[in-house]
Parts: structure tokens; sequence; C-alpha cells
């Protein structure tokens, strides 16, 4: 098996709450740079839809699967993602980031619909707006 240290943020554990306080903590960090960015001003959010919890076959530690909701709150547009935990936390939830990204510039792809200029041009707060 491996050293502790080889993956840090890895959980096996048979503790439900632990790999959710985990993914907590990387989708609030995700929204909270929503909110803190100039441009987008908390308009765009991720949100966990559903989570089951599964054992591994081995009976050797336990993964909990995840979907996302990535959510537009001008226009709507949703964009549901689903993965495994662990993969969601590596590198700091980085993953979620990226995801985040995608949602913004391919799947809404809000700067070909709005342009550039009408998006600066907005100064809406949408950390106000459910």
């Amino acid at each position: 098996m491996f050293k502790k240290s080889f993956c840090p943020g890895w959980k096996t554990s048979a503790n439900r709450r632990e790999h959710q306080r985990a993914l907590n903590r990387a989708m609030r960090r995700v929204n909270k740079a929503i909110e803190e960015d100039s441009l987008w001003r908390g308009r765009f959010v991720v949100r966990q839809k559903d989570a089951q919890f599964y054992r591994y076959e081995d009976k050797s530690g336990y993964e909990m699967y995840i979907t996302l909701e990535f959510r537009d709150k001008k226009n709507g547009a949703v964009y549901e993602f689903c993965d495994c935990a662990n993969s969601l936390l590596m590198w700091s939830g980085s993953k979620i980031f990226y995801e985040m990204n995608r949602f913004i510039t391919e799947i809404d792809d809000v700067w070909m619909l709005e342009g550039r200029k009408a998006l600066y041009a907005d100064t809406t707060d949408y950390t106000k707006w459910a």
C-alpha cells in the first residue's frame, strides 16, 4: 500500500462526513473566488446535487460519487457534472475550478453570446441573487 504522504488528499475513510466536508470546502473555495472576481461578482455558482457512497470491492476503503450542478444566475443555464470525490479533490479541488471555467467559456459560452464589452459594462451584483 502507498504511504500516507503519497496521496495526502485521497479519502478512503468509512466516515461519509469526512468525504462530504472536504468536498464542501472545495466548493466554497470556488464559489468564494467567483464572488470576489471583479468581472463575475457571483454570477456563477456550483452546488452538489446528489451523492452516493460506495465501498471498494476489496473492502479496503470507500468512495463517494458526486453530481455537481453549475448554474448561471443571469440566464439560468445549468450544467451537471458527475465524478468521484477523490478525483474532484485532488490538487486542492482544481478540477472543480476547471469545470467551472469550462462551463463559463464552452457550455454557457458567455464570451460569444454577450460580448466582451457588455460583460465589462454590466455592474450587477449577483451575490444577492438566489
